[in-house]
């Protein structure tokens, strides 16, 4: 996690005088810094993201209560808690992958307002949003730019997100916390918003998550590396018949275990099956969706012969 060096790392020095002194009224003092591990367990709990955004935001912030102006009456006040924990508690885990649909972009759950109502959340750039079962507001570009706006009482767009998710769409929140981190040390960031032109569950898995090369544990419990494809144009090898009659289905190529020379298939709903290919009929089930097949591969859970 990114650790903070000094106040500028969430912008407060782009704070208006009143933002300011309101923060300050609540507790809140330049350098003020605070752990922010229980906020962290607090999103993954809820299996969202905890993004260097958020932690720098709330190393600053965590716990603080602030009053801002209703937008409407100015003599009536609102609430706005920046107590992670709190806010995750009450969150919407579903209602916050719909955010992160409409958005194309991750999002983290850093506190509440009007009595609870709305949830809070911060996205790896640093807006700030306001959901509401399926109503989204953006409250400002930058901590500094929303609590800005919060004190001269804007009055923000209401933006209606879809009830439900793409069914084709993948989500890191499929992923083990431990896997996030294996992708992000290769430099791939795997919650990337893609266009799925295709039917293909195995098309939209390459899409997605391949191109690299990152470490995994083989059945052996030894170290290996995973290869994911990024297009049939990087692998030679198809399917072989012998597979697709083992298997029953059609499948198409993901990628490879290098030493322990296993290849990769994903069938047409979604499944993850391995072979060698010198005994091409007999299979190994690594998972029922390319995330769960990610998880048992790099974390070393093992697959069951078919």
């Amino acid at each position: 996690m990114t650790k903070i060096t000094n106040d500028s790392d969430w912008d407060c020095t782009n704070l208006s005088s009143l933002a300011r002194a309101l923060l300050e009224k609540s507790g809140w003092s330049a350098g003020r810094l605070v752990s922010t591990e229980n906020y962290r367990l607090a999103n993954d709990l809820i299996e969202a993201t905890f993004l260097d955004s958020a932690h720098n935001f709330l190393a600053n912030v965590g716990d603080l209560l602030i009053f801002f102006p209703h937008f409407a009456d100015p003599n009536t006040q609102v609430d706005c808690s920046f107590n992670a924990v709190a806010a995750c508690d009450l969150a919407n885990g579903y209602q916050i992958k719909l955010y992160e649909q409409h958005l194309g972009e991750r999002l983290s759950v850093i506190g509440e307002m009007y009595d609870t109502r709305f949830t809070l959340l911060i996205a790896q750039k640093g807006e700030l949003y306001a959901g509401y079962e399926y109503d989204l507001i953006s409250l400002g570009e930058t901590p500094a730019t929303a609590l800005n706006n919060l004190c001269i009482r804007k009055e923000f767009p209401v933006v209606e997100v879809s009830r439900e998710l793409n069914p084709n769409a993948r989500s890191t929140r499929d992923l083990a916390t431990d896997v996030i981190h294996v992708f992000k040390k290769a430099g791939r960031d795997p919650f990337v918003q893609i266009k799925l032109d295709s039917t293909s569950q195995a098309e939209h898995f390459r899409k997605r998550y391949g191109g690299i090369t990152i470490r995994c544990t083989n059945a052996n419990g030894t170290s290996d590396e995973l290869v994911l494809f990024s297009s049939l144009n990087e692998t030679s090898w198809r399917c072989p018949k012998e597979t697709i009659t083992a298997i029953g289905a059609d499948a198409s190529p993901i990628g490879e275990i290098q030493a322990a020379s296993i290849r990769l298939l994903m069938t047409d709903d979604g499944r993850v099956i391995g072979f060698l290919p010198e005994i091409p009929s007999v299979l190994w089930y690594y998972g029922g969706t390319g995330e769960e097949a990610l998880n048992n591969i790099v974390l070393g859970r093992g697959s069951i012969r078919l």
